[in-house]
């Protein structure tokens, strides 16, 4: 673009020829005499709404006050309001003001009342849990006061005092195959272990089953003591079933079991 410069009175002026770009981009940020004309109407209007007479301006002075009030809403005011409204409806949930709702209040009623029934749900199993435990505690010592020598409620507590508050379980297969046991400690299991040792060094025994019949023989509380007979007449999952549940309350459990008890604090 050429540049040319000019003396005005004792001012220079540098400057050149614009060109249509610049010319439509000057054009596109000036007021126009239309814009300047419709903020006079506006002003006009706002100047009438204060009770002042603009075509009688010489003769009229403007209205006093003793304060500052609220004009009414004009039909122009309200349509800004409500494009103002409208703008902020459509801010983002992330760009709107702290402390903003979330959700209404009939939202918030049933998020509450759905969180007071899941915790009703919760007690009423815990409730059905318990109740569940106590009734099959109480068939069960029904089921022992109809066996000839089981032990009563007080020979039950006197174990508790001696051997642990929970450390007296009691399996019943049905009639007649009940059997109370206790759990293993480590120096029980250390001291069985060492007697296995010696009986596989022998190779006179199964070891598997002489472990089996061992624990069940030192954990079973009654009947007691438990017949060589049994070990041959009982039926054939017995033994096992009892090994399997005096070895589980002595907390062997597989890796499995065991993670189900873990949690990250």
């Amino acid at each position: 673009m050429p540049i040319s410069a000019k003396q005005v009175g004792e001012t220079l002026a540098v400057g050149g020829e614009l060109s249509q770009d610049q010319v439509q981009a000057l054009s596109s940020i000036s007021v126009s005499a239309e814009d300047v004309l419709t903020n006079l109407e506006d002003l006009n209007d706002e100047i009438v709404e204060s009770g002042y007479d603009v075509n009688n301006a010489e003769q009229q002075a403007l209205p006093k006050t003793a304060g500052p009030k609220a004009a009414a809403p004009t039909a122009k005011r309200v349509k800004k309001q409500q494009s103002k409204s409208a703008l902020r409806t459509q801010i983002p949930p992330e760009r709107q003001p702290k402390g903003a709702a979330n959700m209404d209040f009939d939202q918030e009623l049933e998020a509450a009342a759905n969180e007071l029934d899941a915790r009703a749900t919760s007690a009423d199993a815990d409730a059905a849990e318990v109740e569940g435990a106590d009734t099959m505690k109480g068939q069960i010592m029904e089921l022992l006061s109809n066996t000839p020598g089981a032990p009563n409620l007080a020979t039950i507590e006197r174990w508790k005092a001696q051997l642990g508050k929970n450390a007296v379980h009691v399996m019943a297969f049905g009639e007649g195959d009940v059997y109370i046991f206790t759990h293993l400690k480590r120096g029980q299991w250390k001291k069985i272990q060492e007697l296995m040792a010696k009986a596989q060094e022998t190779g006179s025994t199964d070891v598997e089953d002489a472990l089996k019949e061992k624990v069940v023989t030192y954990c079973t509380l009654w009947p007691k003591p438990l017949p060589v007979e049994f070990f041959y007449n009982s039926k054939a999952g017995v033994v096992d079933s009892l090994y399997q549940v005096i070895l589980l309350n002595s907390y062997f459990l597989s890796p499995q079991q065991a993670m189900m008890l873990t949690t990250q604090l």
